[in-house]
């Protein structure tokens, strides 16, 4: 039997060609799309930065307050320890005062043997 002869495929190339353009096609829209989530997560971080900026700046804010008011709160107790040291020391001496005039002044009672 003889050999059968090889034909020539028509219209092979085009169905290649189509699918390579499909290819590209696909390859085309899911660039398009990543490239969207790229920009979109680009501009989402760049909102988030700018709200965190602002968050840090407030509560830096806030903080240098808060320890200025405890500085303050701090040294007005101090004050005020030093103030009541020094009235109970005052109240010490006029409480020592008292006492000897009460001594001095208020006399005792006779006795009824006298």
């Amino acid at each position: 039997a003889p050999p059968r002869r090889h034909s020539k495929a028509e219209n092979a190339g085009a169905s290649v060609i189509r699918f390579l353009e499909t290819i590209e096609s696909d390859l085309a829209s899911n660039l398009a799309k990543l490239e969207t989530k790229e920009s979109d997560a680009k501009s989402n971080y760049i909102k988030l930065s700018s709200e965190n900026t602002a968050m840090r700046s407030g509560t830096q804010t806030v903080l240098k307050r808060d320890v200025r008011e405890d500085k303050s709160l701090r040294n007005t107790l101090s004050e005020v320890h030093t103030d009541q040291d020094t009235e109970a020391e005052e109240l010490s001496s006029v409480d020592e005062y008292w006492a000897r005039l009460k001594s001095r002044c208020i006399g005792k009672a006779d006795s009824f043997e006298e």
